[in-house]
């Protein structure tokens, strides 16, 4: 049997160096990409905007008046940057009257159906039928509206269909304490349903619960947060207007 010359082996021997040398390197590099990209790139969750798909939707998280919004203040106050006592946020919406009617009101939108809106009285002193929260028709008038009869330390709400008024709740509201307040106006049923709780649960019936009843066909294209009396204010926040009825704790 012949020898293979020597030089032969040499080459052969550096030649599988190379390739073992080579696939090893490959490796590495794999497992360096690996575990320097962890993999696929998540694709990252976008944060959900709270006001998708409301027709009004006011935070009062601004500086001033927000855009579209119009107040009347010429005998009261209309506070957009009020931090005294915040309800959400960094700071609320505070409305107080001294010598006229005040009020602030949404911009124009269609098909308005339901309001809704977190609400605190710091103070107040006797009233029959205050507006607080309504649905207006493009004059401006409200069509159905919550209402707050107020007799000492204690109020009730009426729903309130252009100018019948409904049966007065049950349940009573007090100062210093913040409530979920619902008004929901429903053209084929003839009704204006007034809600409100402290737990964000939306009541369908009960103590918490008023209903207005007329005929009655209107388009609403506003939500007013008014104020008619002296002896009143009140402080709100995460205002909500819908084209249907906004349910329990609305973002």
């Amino acid at each position: 049997m012949k020898r293979i010359p020597w030089i032969i082996l040499v080459v052969i021997g550096v030649f599988a160096y190379s390739v073992s040398a080579g696939l090893l390197q490959e490796r590495q590099a794999a497992v360096i990409k690996a575990r320097s990209s962890g993999g696929a790139t998540p694709t990252p969750t976008p944060t959900p905007d709270p006001c998708d798909g409301y027709l009004v939707c006011e935070d009062a998280e601004g500086t001033g008046t927000p855009t579209g919004w119009t107040d009347s203040a010429a005998g009261g106050t209309v506070n957009w940057d009020y931090t005294t006592t915040i309800l959400e946020g960094s700071q609320s919406l505070y409305v107080d009257e001294d010598t006229a009617d005040v009020f602030t009101i949404s911009p124009s939108v269609s098909g308005l159906v339901s309001g809704y809106a977190l609400i605190r009285f710091p103070s107040w002193g006797n009233i029959t039928d205050q507006f607080l929260l309504s649905l207006t028709d493009s004059g401006a008038v409200s069509r159905c509206a919550a209402r707050i009869d107020i007799s000492g330390t204690a109020a009730v709400l009426e729903a309130r269909l252009n100018a019948t008024n409904g049966t007065a709740t049950v349940g009573t509201l007090a100062t210093g304490t913040t409530y979920h307040l619902w008004v929901d106006y429903n053209d084929a049923a003839d009704t204006c349903t007034v809600a409100f709780s402290t737990d964000g649960t939306k009541p369908s019936s009960g103590d918490n619960v008023s209903v207005a009843t007329y005929v009655s066909t209107y388009a609403l294209t506003y939500l007013r947060l008014p104020s008619q009396h002296t002896n009143i204010s009140y402080i709100a926040d995460h205002i909500r207007g819908d084209d249907a009825a906004i349910g329990s704790n609305p973002d």
